[in-house]
């Protein structure tokens, strides 16, 4: 199983150097609206919107929910109230992404159980919460 707990903040005006700044914490990935990318099937983009990615890290993919979840809050637990009022954020969400690797998808089932120290972090970054389940 793949897991990942994100930081989201997109914006139409959206300067991601200026948030890097203001949350002193590099992006996984960011871009200003505008911005040429390159998609993963190689395909040039440009972006529609400006946007700023943090996620949490685990290579060899051993990590609980849990345990991402606290890597988030120990990262942005200094940001708390600056996370709610970043400069040209029209959108910022806490994302938790949960992807099974079963090679028969039709039998995958995923569970997590989220704790109270968890749900107590969470509730503490004060921002909305996705949870994308594959």
């Amino acid at each position: 199983m793949r897991i990942s707990a994100n930081i989201r903040v997109t914006g139409d005006e959206l300067d991601p150097d200026e948030i890097t700044s203001i949350l002193g914490v590099a992006p996984y990935i960011s871009r200003r609206r505008g911005d040429v990318g390159t998609s993963a099937s190689g395909k040039q983009t440009v972006s529609k919107f400006g946007y700023w990615v943090w996620k949490t890290e685990d290579a060899l993919g051993v990590l609980t929910v849990n345990e991402h979840i606290s890597q988030l809050q120990s990262r942005f637990a200094h940001t708390e109230a600056t996370l709610r009022a970043l400069p040209n954020a029209e959108h910022t969400w806490i994302d938790v992404c949960i992807a099974t690797e079963d090679a028969d998808e039709r039998d995958a089932r995923v569970e997590f159980l989220l704790d109270v120290r968890s749900i107590a972090a969470l509730h503490t970054l004060g921002l909305p919460i996705e949870f994308n389940v594959y």
